[in-house]
This record gives C-alpha cells, structure tokens and sequence, in this order.
C-alpha cells in the first residue's frame, strides 16, 4: 500500500531552463491521471502499483508545473520511459530529461506528441531507434460479455521452455530482433521472474500451452496485461477469442479497467481485442534512447 504523504520530484521553467522547483503529493498527482484514467492507464497502474518510487525499470516518478502551480506533465522516468503531458512546455521538459539520460531507455511517447519529442532529441543529437507505433486499449469493466469458457492457471518453473519461445517470438515480432539471439541470458531470466513473481497465466489444451499472458500490473484500478499469445498450433480455431474473454472475466470484477498495447500493424489481435470489447484510447511511439557514448 502506498503512502498519501510520498512526494514527487517538480520540474518548472526557471530562466528559461528546467529545473527541481517543487514537490507534489502522491495524491495531486493521482487526481491530475484519474482526470482521464483511460488515457493514463499504464502510468496509474505504475503508480498505484509501485508508488513513487517504481521498481519497474529502476525509474522515479517527476511532474512538470507551470508558473501557477499546476500540474502539466508526469513521467516516469528511468531505464524505461513513460510520460503524459497536455502542454508543450512539459513535453520538452521531459524531452530534455530524456537527452540528459546516461542509461539505454525504452521510451513511450504519445503519438500526438512524437514529432515534436523526437525533434528535440535530434537538436541535442541524442540516437535512437524507432521501433513501432503501438494502441492503448482499454476494456471498461462496467462492459457485459459472454460467460468464459477456458480457465487459466499460474505458470511454474516446468513451463519456461514454452514461455521463452512465445515470448521470443513476440520479440521478434514487434520489434524485429530475437532476444535469444541478440541477449538469450538475460530474456531467459526475466522470464523466469516472471514466473516466479506469478505474473504469467498459461493455457493448456491438449496437454500443452495454448495460449499464455503476462500481467504486469493489477489493483483496484487497472489491470494491465502484456504478452498474449496463441500457440500457432491452436489459431483460426477460436482459441484466441474464448481465452481473452476468460481473462476480461478473470479481472473485470477486480479493476475499473484492463488495459493493453497492441503493434497497430498487427491488424487481426487489433480486431479480436476490438471484437472483446476493447476500445482504442491512444496512439504511442515507441523507442529506445541511447546514451551518447553508446552512440552508433
């Protein structure tokens, strides 16, 4: 449980730079995301889930303030990077915060906002890789659907094997390179945390994974899923349709909202999302950033 009393670090414009003017509560900048919970789905369910500061990446959440006090941005900002902001200043507040990094980051930047974000860091000649344009969806739990009829279970130790491979080829997939080829330890390992952590539900049909699915975050909220995948064995039967439905019913009752990304070119998990009741709420571009002294 996180504390009301925990603070925020606050940037603001001093002399036409950014600096550490302020702090703010947990709770202001709870109710500046719950504004548009939606929207802000994947930073509330950081917060909610980890408080200020996230484990998740090795970040720490920041605003951005204007001169009169009031919040324009938050981020969340570390090995990965994730902010919202509804003015430019904050944007490139965050952009510089972004250049000034001295770490590899994975970056989540509304598409709205990318242009602008991604000129910035050319101007301070920071590299980066684009990797692919990616759709906030969210299920509002208030939504009626059909009864489930598949059950999922907690994976063990004795499935990591099959979770590597499907995990590997969502790897590929989305940001066209193959964790196993590229860092194989370091993928294998974090699926196995995952394992352990109990945040990875499997399938089985026929004595072997199905379908599996990551949960990332879940609290009275959100409950952000990643992962889902359908073994290739059992698509075009269904499968991927009846399982999303069973997790939807799994949490709805649990969470206001389910939230997920989805490449936008990978059209079919678009329509069978959209055909479960997710809604489209947002567009991002995501990236990593690279320090200069990795620069290629």
């Amino acid at each position: 449980m996180i504390s009301n009393q925990q603070t925020i670090n606050s940037f603001g414009r001093i002399a036409a730079t950014f600096q550490v003017c302020d702090f703010v509560s947990l709770d202001e900048i709870l109710s500046y995301l719950k504004k548009d919970a939606r929207l802000n789905s994947i930073l509330l369910s950081l917060l909610l889930e980890q408080g200020t500061e996230s484990p998740i990446g090795n970040g720490n959440f920041s605003t951005y303030q204007n001169i009169y006090g009031d919040i324009e941005g938050v981020a969340l900002i570390g090995d990965k990077f994730f902010f919202n902001s509804i003015s430019e200043s904050a944007l490139e507040c965050f952009a510089e915060i972004a250049c000034s990094l001295k770490t590899k980051t994975f970056a989540l930047c509304e598409k709205s906002y990318s242009e602008q974000f991604y000129k910035i860091l050319n101007q301070n000649r920071k590299d980066y890789v684009i990797h692919c344009e990616e759709i906030l969806m969210v299920f509002d739990s208030e939504i009626e659907q059909s009864k489930p009829s598949f059950e999922f279970i907690i994976a063990e130790q004795s499935h990591l094997e099959s979770i590597v491979k499907a995990n590997s080829e969502i790897m590929l997939s989305e940001r066209g390179y193959d964790p196993l080829v590229t860092n194989a330890d370091s993928f294998i390992q974090s699926c196995r945390k995952l394992i352990d952590q109990n945040r990875c539900l499997v399938l089985f049909k026929d004595n072997e994974i199905a379908c599996k699915i990551d949960l990332s975050m879940s609290n009275s909220l959100v409950t952000y899923i990643e992962g889902f995948y359908v073994n290739p064995k059992f698509r075009r039967q269904g499968i991927g349709f009846s399982s999303m439905l069973s997790l939807i019913s799994k949490f709805k009752k649990a969470s206001k909202f389910i939230a997920l990304l989805v490449d936008s070119k990978n059209k079919n998990a678009f329509s069978l999302y959209e055909k479960c009741g997710f809604q489209e709420v947002n567009r991002f571009s995501v990236s990593t950033i690279y320090p200069n002294e990795l620069a290629s």
